[in-house]
């Protein structure tokens, strides 16, 4: 006997479609709590920085050549970010051309390219008194007479560099070290030290600065050195620089003595190397009147060592290093490149100043009686007198407008060898505007 089986009826409920069962799992699912997403991380704090510059030049200081007119330009964007707690990110691209001639960037203006990085560095701050960065940097100490960017310049001086500061009350302590040329990279061999044949011959300047309200002390350390005068220099700066405001009165005060070795220059250069025995005395003193619109007044006397000895073991002449020497020598920038451009034989710089501001109106003049500080071959000392005129407004918050006039007359030492500016009265003048942001 068969089993009974009762029979299956149709569903009267009409079936869904494919698409439709996939439109509803879709509804369910977006309507379902969503699970946690992880939290966004903060974007950094940003800072946009800038400054353009435009310089016209007449320049009619070189003896023998008709004067020349260029306009100068330089461009720099930063942007300052801070990732993290302590943590500062900054770069600063430049550009620095003349009108209608070739572009330069940061560093040496004879391999620099049109659009460069001048700085970029990371700086960590761990605690409120210790602050490190590493990459590239501008160096400022003082007043620049040994360590600087060279602002006034078109194309400016920067460091690839790790430094420290260690703020301490009432001052701070700046350890640094810079390679200012590499060779013989491992990168560059084929990671065979054996091609360095145990030499180390980068370039290397380095330093600490100790620096308080009243009194700076300095130590520098230039390594593999190479100047137009000597190749090999291991050179060493120590020094003070001191400065006080005892009422209207400002004074200023540096002193540094260099010591080490260097090799001569020249197609031939001697195997022995020569003693470095040089020093720099500066002393200068100014009257502000109080309010100061009104008349202020100043005097400075820069004493660079020179030598005259070329035969003897010892090297005298004081080399300003890294210096910004623009603002110290005569704005032509006769003596911009110490102590190349004085043949070896130092300088006195002897300056008178008077300034005026008035609104936003600056005017300024400056005398300066230059010499050599060791006679050259004729017994000559004198090399002119050089007066500088300039005058600067304020157009607008960031905007100023600023322009100058330089006269060099020369006297009995300016033809002489290692010196080389002639007989004739020399000219020179500018105008220029600066916007920053």
């Amino acid at each position: 006997m068969r089993a009974f089986r009762p029979t299956r009826r149709p569903d009267p409920r009409p079936r869904a479609a494919p698409y439709r069962a996939a439109a509803a799992a879709a509804l369910l699912a977006a309507l379902a709590p969503a699970p946690a997403r992880t939290q966004a991380a903060p974007m950094p704090e940003l800072r946009l920085s800038g400054d353009l510059r435009i310089r016209a030049e007449y320049d009619d200081r070189t003896a023998g050549l008709p004067p020349d007119a260029a306009v100068l330009l330089r461009t720099r964007l930063g942007l300052a970010a801070a990732p993290g707690p302590g943590l500062r990110l900054f770069v600063q691209l430049a550009d620095a051309r003349a009108f209608g001639g070739p572009a330069g960037g940061s560093g040496d203006p004879a391999t620099a390219q049109p659009l460069d990085v001048h700085q970029a560095y990371l700086e960590w701050q761990p605690t409120p008194r210790l602050a490190l960065r590493a990459g590239r940097q501008e160096l400022t100490f003082a007043d620049e007479r040994l360590v600087g960017p060279v602002g006034w310049a078109n194309v400016n001086r920067a460091f690839d560099a790790l430094r420290a500061t260690l703020r301490a009350r009432p001052g701070s302590l700046h350890l640094f070290a810079a390679t200012v040329r590499e060779r013989d990279a491992l990168l560059a061999t084929g990671l065979d030290p054996r091609r360095n044949e145990g030499r180390d011959e980068d370039r290397i300047f380095a330093g600490a600065w100790l620096e308080s309200p009243g009194a700076d002390a300095f130590g520098l350390v230039d390594r593999n050195g190479e100047t137009s005068r000597a190749t090999g220099v291991q050179r060493h700066t120590l020094g003070a620089y001191l400065r006080a405001r005892p009422g209207p009165w400002t004074l200023v005060a540096t002193a540094a003595l260099q010591l080490g070795r260097q090799r001569p220059a020249g197609p031939d250069p001697a195997p022995e190397r020569r003693r470095i025995h040089a020093f720099l005395l500066s002393g200068q003193a100014g009257y502000t009147p109080r309010p100061a619109d009104g008349p202020a007044v100043g005097a400075r006397l820069d004493y660079l060592s020179g030598d005259d000895r070329p035969d003897d073991d010892t090297d005298r002449a004081f080399d300003t290093v890294f210096a910004t020497n623009h603002p110290f020598y005569g704005h032509m920038d006769l003596f911009l490149d110490i102590p190349a451009q004085t043949g070896g034989r130092g300088l006195v710089d002897a300056v008178a100043q008077v300034s005026l501001r008035h609104g936003v109106w600056t005017a300024r003049a400056d005398l300066h009686y230059l010499a050599l500080a060791r006679p050259d071959a004729h017994g000559e000392r004198r090399l002119g007198l050089e007066l500088d005129l300039g005058a600067a407004r304020t157009l607008a918050p960031g905007i100023e407008l600023s322009g100058g006039y330089s006269v060099f007359r020369p006297a009995a030492a300016a033809p002489g060898p290692g010196v080389a500016l002639g007989s004739e009265t020399l000219h020179w003048g500018y105008l220029q505007v600066t916007a920053s942001f």
